[in-house]
C-alpha cells in the first residue's frame, strides 16, 4: 500500500493533502508504465479527486483485486486449487494489463505453486500472451525471463 505523509501531493489536483483528508490509497499493482492505470500504482489522493477520476471505478477494482488476492489466506494454486503457503514456492501474475482486447489480460491475478506452472494447461499459451505484450510498443516495465520453470519471474531481464 502507498505509504501516506501529511502534506504528500495528490497527483489528480497538485493539492496537498492533511490528515483531516479522505484518501485513497493503492499498492504497487501496475508494472507497465503504459497502462492507463499506472498512474494509481503506489499512490495516494484524495478521495473527492480520486471519485471524480473517468479511471476510478476501473482503478478501484483491480487495486482491491491486487489486495485481495494477495492475502495469505487467498493464496490458491490455480492447478491444485490447494493454499500456497510458502512463499518459496509462491507464483502469482498480479495485475498485467487493463487492455480487455489483449490475449494477457485473460491472465490477471491467476495464482500457482511455482511447481506446479508447468502442469497449467494454459502454460504455453500464457507464455505467448506476455512475451507479445512485453514486447510491443504498449509496454514500458520489467520483463519476464522464461527460463526452465519454476526459477523465472517479474523483474528479470532479456
Amino acid at each position: 500500500m502507498a505509504i501516506f505523509v501529511p502534506g504528500a501531493i495528490c497527483r489528480i489536483c497538485g493539492a496537498r493533502m492533511t490528515r483531516n483528508d479522505e484518501i485513497v490509497a493503492f499498492p504497487p499493482f501496475v508494472p507497465n508504465k503504459r497502462d492507463p492505470l499506472y498512474f494509481f500504482s503506489d499512490g495516494v489522493f484524495h478521495r473527492r479527486c480520486f471519485d471524480n477520476h473517468p479511471l476510478s471505478k476501473q482503478a478501484a477494482a483491480f487495486g482491491s483485486l491486487a489486495e485481495e488476492r494477495g492475502l495469505p489466506q487467498n493464496r490458491i494454486c490455480i492447478v491444485c486449487g490447494e493454499t500456497i503457503s510458502n512463499p518459496d514456492d509462491y507464483f502469482s501474475t498480479g495485475y498485467i494489463t487493463s487492455d480487455r482486447k489483449s490475449p494477457a489480460f485473460a491472465f490477471n491475478y491467476f495464482q500457482f505453486h511455482r511447481r506446479h506452472f508447468e502442469e497449467w494447461g494454459q502454460a504455453s499459451e500464457f507464455r505467448r500472451a506476455i512475451d507479445s505484450l512485453t514486447n510491443s510498443m504498449g509496454w514500458d516495465g520489467p520483463r519476464v525471463a522464461f527460463t526452465p520453470l519454476p526459477a523465472w519471474c517479474w523483474g528479470a531481464s532479456r
